[in-house]
């Protein structure tokens, strides 16, 4: 074999973009995930869709409270200086510790949001997999006005998901990415969530963790990440080397996944 063949059997590269969580949308990523891993790691490809599956919901709904946030700031600032507001991480950030009452009070609005999603997502499974319309879904998708308008703007305003895989060598990144800068209060939360729980972890406490973050309210946020967590432990990774949130313009995260030291055995 020549070294660019075997260089092209080490190195691969691929990306699609999301804007609804859809069976198809994670049957996509099993497939080109599988196509990275090592046969007898398949076992692990369910841990794999468990990790993505909640920083893609995650990264969506955050694209959600973007716009929510981004459509009271327009109300606020100066129409010269929304791109620049909202385009940086930073003023983004900066211009809402001035007026912190604009992401106060989302938590209804973005729950309905959600719900009416879930309704869509719904249909588009029964469109994919060719089912017959049930009358009272039908019925339901007809009182989403707030989600359809939703959807419309992060379409125009390409707000999106977007997921990238690269193979190289022995280590697999996996990219998720939503076009909406993250609130530094939101990104601390996690990154408390995530300490408390290795906290819980390292004393071997951690079902008490869990447990004691099972009601879902705010004071739970970041949650999800300690779960993720616990799911990379699983399987043989380092959190703190494995998982990082990088806040840009947009929200990175990103996931780096050794493959001699997968679940823990070497190849």
């Amino acid at each position: 074999m020549t070294v660019a063949r075997i260089m092209r059997a080490r190195n691969y590269s691929s990306r699609f973009r999301v804007f609804l969580w859809t069976r198809k949308a994670r049957s996509l990523l099993l497939e080109k995930i599988s196509r990275l891993l090592p046969p007898d790691r398949h076992a692990l490809l369910p841990g794999f869709q468990s990790i993505v599956d909640e920083l893609a919901k995650n990264a969506l709904k955050a694209n959600y409270k973007y716009v929510l946030i981004r459509r009271r700031i327009q109300e606020k600032a100066d129409p010269d200086q929304m791109e620049p507001i909202c385009e940086d991480a930073l003023r983004y950030n900066e211009f809402l510790d001035r007026y912190p009452e604009l992401t106060r009070d989302l938590t209804g609005d973005l729950r309905r949001i959600l719900d009416q999603e879930g309704l869509w997502i719904k249909e588009r499974n029964r469109r994919n997999e060719e089912k017959a319309p049930a009358d009272k879904d039908m019925e339901k998708l007809s009182a989403t006005d707030e989600y359809r308008a939703m959807f419309r703007e992060v379409r125009e305003a390409r707000i999106y998901l977007e997921i990238r895989l690269t193979l190289r060598q022995n280590l697999l990144f996996i990219e998720v990415i939503n076009r909406a800068p993250i609130l530094f209060a939101d990104l601390n939360r996690i990154h408390d969530r995530r300490a408390e729980f290795r906290k819980f972890q390292a004393a071997g406490r951690e079902i008490d963790f869990f447990l004691g973050h099972m009601d879902g309210s705010e004071a739970g946020a970041g949650f999800g990440y300690a779960t993720i967590d616990s799911q990379l432990i699983q399987m043989g990774q380092d959190p703190n080397q494995a998982l990082l949130i990088v806040p840009l313009h947009s929200t990175n995260i990103m996931l780096t996944i050794n493959l001699n030291t997968l679940n823990g055995v070497p190849l």
